[in-house]
């Protein structure tokens, strides 16, 4: 049967809508459901014919049983007034009065009978009825005309003194219980006889429109119901299919982004490590310049490949919020600073405004609301060439009715830059797209960043938005819901503190928790940076290959300190790490960190989670690796 279905040269089933499904059987279903609404209508319409016949039978039998019942008053009345001297009496006066209306009772009885009666909605008698009516020899038309004219005579013998009605009432009598009562009950058993043809007739045609219903509902069952049930299940495991294709597509392309952020994330961790190096070397000045040069570039390149990494997760929805507490002063000041070199550079003011109602501590997440940020200042230091940059954090839900149950806090970046038309609003948050081509000829970027930010926005349950006008600056906004955490005081950070992230030179940490240092990576570059960072302190420093070496080293010489990388041959970070601690060696206790190029969401709760006692995310400059000691060695 033919579904309707559009050839396919891929080989691939292409998935069912729903009027695929109905329009193949159409005309069936039509068919069908006039079928069956006619049969139900038909039906309907037997039942009705024949409950109606039902009562004509029984208002004719019942008018019969009352023409037998009147042709004996009519009697009896008839012989009291023929045996009566007095007819003036005023008992006489009563009977004739009751013979009166029993005569017109049983007249128009039997002419509804016979010809019908629109008051009693009587149809005329038909068929044998009416033969044995008519036709009779004698007829029971007859017999009763006759019956009720020798009951008038009797009744009017006033009108003719000479008459005698003593014949008549012998007639009457005679009739009444013989031939005229015997032809009534007769007439009242054709009745009956009539009624139980017209039943079993309406019986059998009320069965048989109930067979034909029944079949007609077989046959919709199986022909309309079965093969869309069918093609159901044939659409529901190609659904199956498809969903598994997807999420193996889904596994692979998680697998892939791991792979290439692991292949990029690692010559990248050389890179700006050794340009780093070369950058605060001993050498001549325009030397030293090219460093920078070449540190700047991958650091930009890092930047493009975490957004490109950032995006791929977001729309693959693995994308987690956290709800955990934090000081959204701490973290909008924190953030502001790590862009305060850049607005330096640029010759720009970088401003930070909060309001004094911000609450000091809410619950939610972070690092979303700290990505977010960094992406709006980012985009602001971009195109602003002159002027200022300015953070604002306040309350946006001062007149809200659930002041007390949430927090919506508004982020504000307004800055003097080049600013936008109002017709490319739209394409701002669009996934690399930014408001005119030309601004991506002269100021660069992949026009993620502001997409990212729309995104997390969304995932926090908030509102994004953009306010410009051409050539005068730019408002980006974005309202973000947080749960409040009460019994805190909205205690305003004091004047002039430093919220910078500290920076300790590997020299400045405290060496007495950490003596001997292992380097474990594959990559004889990354082993290099990590040492060269190192020799900046007094660390006695040994380097491996692979995880199985330094298992070897491990059962040997008593390590302080283990740098593990996470992805090795021969064995990875992980085996090595439990290797190690199963091992009753001089390193069994001895602080390891994996270093990995791993940044996919929830890389470093794995890690930490299957025994390591710090993460380290490539790539590493002497900064994060020295807040990373220095956190482990307190």
């Amino acid at each position: 049967m033919s579904t309707g279905e559009p050839e396919n040269h891929d080989g691939a089933q292409p998935l069912l809508r729903p009027r695929d499904i109905v329009v193949p059987f159409r005309k069936r279903i039509c068919f069908a459901t006039a079928l069956i609404l006619t049969l139900i209508f038909a039906d309907g319409i037997v039942n009705y014919i024949t409950e109606h016949s039902r009562q004509e039978i029984a208002l004719q039998i019942n008018m019969s049983g009352r023409q037998r019942m009147l042709s004996q008053r009519i009697s009896g009345f008839t012989h009291l007034l023929s045996r009566s001297d007095h007819a003036a009496m005023p008992e006489n006066s009563a009977l004739r009065l009751a013979l009166r209306d029993a005569i017109e009772l049983m007249e128009s009885s039997h002419f509804a009978l016979v010809n019908g009666s629109k008051e009693l909605e009587l149809p005329p008698s038909h068929g044998a009825l009416r033969r044995y009516y008519l036709d009779g020899q004698p007829s029971l038309d007859h017999e009763v005309k006759s019956f009720l004219e020798a009951a008038k005579r009797v009744l009017n013998r006033n009108d003719d003194p000479g008459f005698d009605p003593s014949a008549d009432a012998e007639y009457i009598r005679q009739a009444a219980f013989k031939p005229l009562l015997g032809m009534l009950d007769q007439a009242v058993t054709l009745y009956q006889h009539d009624a139980e043809r017209q039943l079993t007739v309406s019986t059998q045609i009320s069965l048989a429109m109930r067979a034909a219903l029944i079949i007609s509902i077989l046959g919709v069952m199986f022909g309309v119901v079965w093969p869309m049930v069918a093609i159901i299940r044939r659409t529901l495991y190609q659904f199956s299919e498809e969903r598994n294709r997807a999420n193996a597509a889904s596994l692979a392309k998680s697998e892939f982004l791991a792979t290439v952020s692991h292949e990029i994330r690692t010559p990248m961790n050389s890179i700006l490590g050794l340009s780093d190096l070369l950058s605060k070397g001993e050498m001549s000045s325009q030397l030293q310049r090219y460093a920078v040069l070449i540190n700047e570039s991958a650091k930009s390149l890092m930047t493009i490949v975490n957004d490109v990494l950032d995006l791929s997760k977001i729309e693959a929805g693995k994308l987690e919020i956290e709800h955990i507490a934090f000081s959204p002063h701490e973290v909008v000041r924190n953030t502001v600073s790590t862009f305060s070199s850049v607005a330096a550079d640029k010759g720009l003011e970088l401003r930070t405004i909060i309001a004094d109602d911000t609450p000091q501590r809410v619950q939610g997440d972070p690092t979303r609301l700290r990505q977010i940020l960094s992406n709006f200042i980012a985009n602001s230091l971009k195109f602003t060439e002159h002027g200022t940059v300015t953070v604002n954090l306040y309350r946006s839900d001062r007149l809200s009715e659930n002041w007390d149950d949430i927090v919506v806090l508004r982020l504000e970046v307004i800055d003097t830059g080049i600013g936008f038309s109002t017709d490319k609003k739209n394409a701002l948050f669009e996934a690399f797209s930014q408001a005119d081509q030309s601004t991506t000829r002269k100021f660069g970027g992949t026009g993620l960043g502001l997409a990212i930010a729309k995104r997390l926005t969304e995932a926090m349950g908030g509102k994004i938005n953009a306010n410009s006008t051409l050539g005068e600056g730019a408002i980006f906004w974005v309202d973000l819901p947080f749960a409040p955490v009460h019994g805190t005081l909205n205690i305003p950070d004091e004047e002039g503190a430093d919220n910078t992230p500290a920076s300790f030179p590997i020299s400045d940490i405290l060496i007495d928790n950490f003596i001997k240092v292992l380097v474990v990576d594959d990559k004889e570059l990354n082993r290099i940076v990590l040492g060269a960072f190192l020799e900046k302190g007094p660390y006695d420093i040994c380097y491996a290959s692979d995880g199985r070496e330094a298992v070897e080293k491990a059962t040997e010489i008593a390590f302080d300190l283990v740098l593990m990388d996470a992805q090795m041959p021969v064995m990875d970070g992980v085996e090595a790490l439990h290797a190690i601690r199963k091992t009753h060696g001089p390193s069994q206790n001895a602080r390891i960190v994996v270093v990995t190029a791993d940044a996919l969401e929830q890389a470093e709760d794995r890690y930490l989670a299957a025994g390591f006692d710090g993460y380290l995310s490539k790539p590493i400059t002497q900064e994060t690796l020295a807040r990373a000691l220095r956190t482990i060695g307190t």
